[in-house]
C-alpha cells in the first residue's frame, strides 16, 4: 500500500484528468483499493483535502457523489505528474481507457448559494454534461430564503427549465 499522500492525491487528479468525465466516489475508491494504493478512510481524506484546496469539485446527485477536476487541479497535476511512478501511470491509463469505453453519459445538475454582501445572496445554477458545462445561470440580490427556495426548485426542475430555454431560444 502506498503511504505517500502526495502520490495518492496525484493519482486521483490523474484519473480525473484522463477520464475527462465526472467520476463517482465508488469508482475512485474501487480503483484505489483494487490496486492497493490506499485504504477507504485515507481515500476519503485525500478527496476532502483535494476539495478543500479547490483541486477537485464535488457534485452530489441521486445519492452519489461525483468528482471533477478543476483548472487549479489540472495545473497542479501538470507540475507534479513526474512524481507518479511509471508503472502506476500504466495501470491508471488502462483503467481510464476501460472507464471511458464503459462510460455512460452523466448529466449533473448543480446549485450553489453564495453570500456576496450582508444579507445579499447569489444563486448559481448549472448543468454539466460529460464534464462540460452546458448551462450556467446566476441570480443575484436574493434573500437567503429566496435563494434556498430557488435552489430546491432548480434541483427538482433543472431538466424542464433547460428544455424550456432551448425551445424558447430555438436551440
Amino acid at each position: 500500500m502506498i503511504n505517500d499522500l502526495t502520490i495518492n492525491k496525484l493519482i486521483i487528479l490523474y484519473i480525473l484528468t484522463k477520464t475527462n468525465a465526472p467520476m463517482d466516489n465508488s469508482d475512485l475508491v474501487d480503483f484505489m483499493l483494487q490496486n492497493d494504493y490506499s485504504d477507504y478512510f485515507n481515500i476519503q481524506k485525500y478527496l476532502g483535502d483535494l476539495l478543500n484546496s479547490k483541486f477537485i469539485h464535488k457534485i452530489n446527485q441521486k445519492r452519489k457523489s461525483y468528482y471533477m477536476i478543476t483548472p487549479e487541479g489540472a495545473n497542479a497535476l501538470e507540475y507534479f505528474t513526474n512524481r507518479i511512478p511509471k508503472d502506476y501511470i500504466d495501470v491508471m491509463n488502462t483503467f481510464c481507457a476501460k472507464f471511458i469505453n464503459d462510460y455512460e453519459e452523466v448529466i449533473l445538475y448543480n446549485s450553489n448559494i453564495y453570500e456576496y454582501a450582508s444579507e445579499k445572496y447569489q444563486l448559481n445554477c448549472s448543468i454539466t454534461q460529460n464534464n462540460t458545462e452546458v448551462l450556467n445561470i446566476k441570480f443575484s440580490d436574493l434573500s437567503k430564503e429566496k435563494a434556498e427556495n430557488m435552489c430546491e426548485c432548480w434541483k427538482n426542475n433543472a431538466t424542464l427549465i433547460h428544455e424550456y430555454l432551448k425551445e424558447k431560444l430555438e436551440y
